[in-house]
């Protein structure tokens, strides 16, 4: 229930009218934690419904490289692990249509922690 009232509330919030602001903003599904043969472990169900914003380089950041700042939060369908995200990541463009982007940040989920180490 709670899992419905939380990607209600993001679809809510995606779809409001508002100035953008946003360098990008993205929004995706996909499905992880799959029993692939070789993993092990417990494996989750459902699909995670993604939903995200970046900024565009940041001049007030000059000091720390102007990185772009994004935040973002995924919601299992079935309830399973759901997070929300946020961290700094910076692009360098190898041309036109490509680039490399690396990051840092930090996730809180509502997942398993206590999982054997591989």
């Amino acid at each position: 229930m709670a899992s419905r009232i939380l990607i209600a509330a993001t679809l809510a919030a995606a779809s409001a009218t508002t100035p953008a602001f946003a360098g990008e903003a993205f929004v995706g599904a996909y499905i992880h934690d799959v029993d692939d043969g070789i993993s092990y472990g417990k494996f989750e169900t459902g699909t995670r419904i993604v939903i995200g914003a970046g900024t565009t380089a940041l001049d007030e950041l000059a000091f720390l490289g102007k990185p772009r700042v994004h935040l973002l939060m995924g919601v299992n369908t079935a309830g399973e692990t759901s997070c929300a995200a946020s961290g700094l990541g910076w692009r360098f463009n190898l041309n036109e249509r490509f680039y490399i982007q690396t990051g840092v940040g930090i996730t809180i989920h509502n997942g398993w922690v206590n999982l054997p180490s591989p």
